[in-house]
């Protein structure tokens, strides 16, 4: 497996075989507000398996590394589900089941379509959080999650 540099734009995670490439993933850092707390999170984006590869562990291999990455770099990892919460939690995230939110020019816009779609992961840096309180992310253009 490759991985690019942290940087502005994250962490860049590419695996490669025979030159074909597998599975890309990217970590890109956020602030999240969850239970009370403004936590420094590792949001993982871009995530996918080649359609003739799936199937053969490629990206439980490059999720693995992106866990390990987080766990020694943020206090939160998320991700917006793309419906294989089964795939995720057997890797160590969990569904996150509180209302979600969009923080927008200091308000707080409520984002219904997103709740139980978020997955985080907690890590050694995590405080304790109750996944039944209000989560919040930053708004940015496209899918705010």
């Amino acid at each position: 497996m490759r991985t690019g540099s942290t940087h502005l734009a994250g962490c860049i995670f590419l695996l490669y075989e025979r030159g074909e490439l597998l599975v890309p993933a990217a970590v890109v850092e956020r602030t999240i507000h969850a239970d009370g707390h403004e936590l420094r999170a590792g949001c993982v984006e871009a995530v996918a398996t080649a359609p003739a590869r799936r199937c053969r562990g490629h990206g439980s291999a490059v999720m693995r590394e992106v866990g390990r990455y987080i766990d020694g770099s943020f206090e939160l990892g998320a991700l917006l589900s793309t419906g294989q919460h089964a795939f995720y939690e057997r890797l160590g995230w969990r569904v996150w089941r509180g209302p979600t939110f969009v923080r927008l020019g200091g308000e707080l816009v409520r984002t219904p379509d997103d709740d139980g779609s978020v997955l985080v992961r907690l890590t050694p840096l995590s405080p304790e959080l109750d996944l039944t309180a209000p989560i919040s992310c930053d708004w940015r253009p496209g899918d705010a999650w």
